[in-house]
């Protein structure tokens, strides 16, 4: 969990992830908007382009409250301007995934569910989401399988092999500390 945003008035809770064999509620609070990025990457229209599918064909959008070029901010996605006009349904699962992330951080929301977003990703492109996430005021709620990018993603994780248990470190941290304490209390 990266947990970039300070949420107070808590109202209500969530189930997040469920699809995906994780489950967890999520107290809400008063100003919390989510955003969900499923496995399936859905929510693209395959017969758009990609750059209709994530600007809506604005040359300027807004990125973490700031003006900027569409072509700027899908050159952050590793898309060239050539790129921008190519249907969806003819991009790899690779690239499908990369303008899934592209739409889903442009949304509003201050509260981002991720479930295996590293999926189909190259190694340039998960350094970009790695940079992407730590530089905005977000919380996101990161289901995955991918320990290397929970290690320089996460500032929390939440266990649950033996009952829950949230640590405020990064995977390896959390994974040092859970077998020591597992070996602890099996004496």
């Amino acid at each position: 969990m990266y947990d970039g945003a300070r949420n107070a008035r808590l109202k209500e809770t969530r189930n997040v992830c469920a699809g995906s064999g994780f489950t967890m509620n999520v107290v809400r609070g008063e100003n919390t908007r989510f955003v969900y990025l499923d496995q399936h990457r859905s929510g693209l229209d395959l017969d758009a382009s990609l750059e209709d599918n994530i600007t809506g064909g604005h040359r300027r959008i807004e990125v973490a409250g700031k003006q900027m070029d569409s072509r700027a901010y899908l050159g952050r996605f590793l898309f060239t301007p050539e790129d921008a006009k190519k249907k969806v349904a003819a991009l790899s699962g690779g690239e499908r995934a990369r303008v899934a992330l592209a739409k889903l951080l442009l949304s509003p929301a201050n509260v981002l569910v991720l479930d295996e977003p590293t999926n189909d990703l190259d190694v340039s492109m998960l350094s970009s989401l790695e940079s992407l996430l730590v530089e905005q005021e977000r919380t996101a709620l990161i289901v995955s399988h991918d320990r290397y990018f929970l290690d320089r993603a996460a500032t929390a994780i939440l266990e649950r092999l033996r009952g829950p248990h949230r640590w405020r470190s990064a995977w390896t941290a959390m994974l040092a500390a859970t077998r020591l304490r597992y070996r602890t209390s099996e004496r």
